[in-house]
């Protein structure tokens, strides 16, 4: 991973940290966003792949609970993913 991709990373991780993106952690990503040196293709694919991580640590014990559930849907909110970003399995399970 790219170290603008790993930094996009770590920042997605500290804003979803508590499940809750406050007004502030709104702005750091808009602000990171609006100085990337990412492309719009490369910041979806770190949302995506983000995503992706989130899911599988949520499926590691066999079962998504609630709280799981409503971060993972918080992420794809928040994100504002498009639907062809976020995989099959993940929109499923949101489905569910």
């Amino acid at each position: 991973m790219t170290e603008p991709k790993a930094e996009l990373t770590k920042l997605l991780t500290a804003i979803f940290a508590d499940g809750i993106v406050d007004v502030s952690e709104h702005r750091a990503l808009k602000a990171y966003r609006d100085h990337s040196v990412l492309s719009e293709a490369d910041v979806q694919q770190v949302f995506t792949r983000f995503l992706e991580n989130k899911f599988d640590e949520a499926m590691a014990d066999g079962k998504i609970t609630t709280q799981e559930r409503l971060l993972i849907a918080n992420i794809v909110t928040q994100l504002k993913l498009p639907e062809s970003a976020v995989p099959v399995h993940v929109r499923m399970m949101l489905q569910d």
